[in-house]
């Protein structure tokens, strides 16, 4: 129901000049691996204000705001960030705006990247001390799906990937999930049984969704008239990455 809270067109439209593309799994929908038959989390607030209902959170006061039928608590969840990052804090803006229309007040806060990124179990975000939480990931040639499995959640370092800093902050764990996403990195890409358990991994998270991919990003290059044989590449971490082939005409 969140995700179809969430008004991402608007978020990539107003953020990123509808530079990118939104993302229904870690992986855009034209690269090669990615399943062809994900379900697409689109922006529908009716119909995720008909899920909060069925799920027992009403507005039994009348007041734009759901609570909790058994309960009788009211909806609030909180959305941090860091403070550094303007993109991202406005996404978290927007995001507040989305939800109100669901009937779920959404209280940001931001930390300095410092606090933010610190190691747990006392930093906010690895120390999954948060409701939501907004952050980037790099994307590679390569899906990396194992930065979401059992394996990777953060925890004390007798864990075998990371300990405090290990990158799977949302905490979920999926038998099928792990099964399928180890038997691809163990095949490694080309190998038999990557492509199909790369894609069913891939399925799996769309399905679940333990986090809502939003967009991806996009770097902008600005050079001089006559700079020839650039060569912007997404996979690559600059983009001077082919600087030995620059030339410049007279």
């Amino acid at each position: 129901a969140l995700a179809m809270c969430t008004d991402r067109r608007r978020m990539l439209d107003e953020l990123a000049d509808g530079n990118g593309q939104i993302l229904e799994t870690l992986t855009p929908s034209d690269h090669p691996l990615a399943p062809t038959d994900l379900t697409s989390w689109s922006y529908d607030p009716a119909g995720a204000n008909s899920l909060l209902d069925e799920a027992g959170y009403l507005d039994f006061a009348e007041d734009g705001r759901r609570q909790d039928v058994a309960s009788g608590v009211p909806m609030t969840v909180t959305l941090g960030t860091n403070s550094e990052d303007s993109l991202r804090r406005r996404i978290t803006e927007i995001f507040e705006e989305n939800l109100a229309a669901c009937g779920i007040p959404v209280e940001r806060y931001d930390r300095p990247a410092g606090t933010w990124f610190s190691p747990g179990p006392t930093g906010p975000l690895f120390g999954r001390k948060f409701d939501l939480a907004a952050f980037a990931w790099l994307g590679h040639v390569n899906p990396d799906c194992s930065i979401f499995t059992t394996e990777k959640i953060p925890g004390p370092e007798e864990y075998d990937f990371g300990g405090w800093t290990a990158p799977n902050v949302s905490g979920w764990s999926d038998e099928a999930y792990d099964a399928a996403c180890q038997t691809a990195v163990n095949a490694l890409p080309g190998g038999d049984g990557y492509e199909e358990n790369m894609r069913e991994a891939l399925r799996i998270f769309n399905e679940q969704l333990p986090a809502l991919p939003l967009f991806t990003g996009y770097k902008a290059l600005a050079v001089r008239p006559g700079v020839e044989h650039i060569g912007p590449d997404p996979t690559q971490p600059s983009s001077l990455w082919n600087i030995n082939q620059w030339d410049l005409t007279e």
